[in-house]
């Protein structure tokens, strides 16, 4: 697939499918390790350069939470949340258009 817009859709396909299964109504502020093991295996190579580093920011921003340090792991939480703010975002925005 080459056209951005069919990636990014196949990506945000594959999300919803990941969050239906964990019982996530939407990206969620945690991420167990499972989840994150299926953003990067399954989510990631579907995307396209710009949505996927999208991605890939939310993904390393989940794995900051698990940092030992309480200002990182507040850090990561608000990254967290405005990066998945972005993915949704991509999402609607795909979700809206006729295919």
């Amino acid at each position: 697939m080459f056209d951005v817009d069919a990636r990014d859709k196949a990506a945000c396909d594959e999300l919803s499918d990941l969050l239906s299964a964990s019982s996530e109504s939407s990206v969620p502020a945690e991420a167990s390790p499972a989840l994150i093991d299926a953003l990067e295996a399954s989510v990631l190579p579907k995307a396209s350069a710009s949505f996927g580093g999208t991605i890939k920011e939310l993904i390393d921003s989940y794995k900051s939470i698990n940092d030992k340090s309480v200002f990182d792991q507040f850090g990561g939480a608000y990254d967290t949340l405005m990066l998945g703010g972005k993915v949704l975002e991509r999402c609607f925005e795909l979700s809206s258009k006729t295919y």
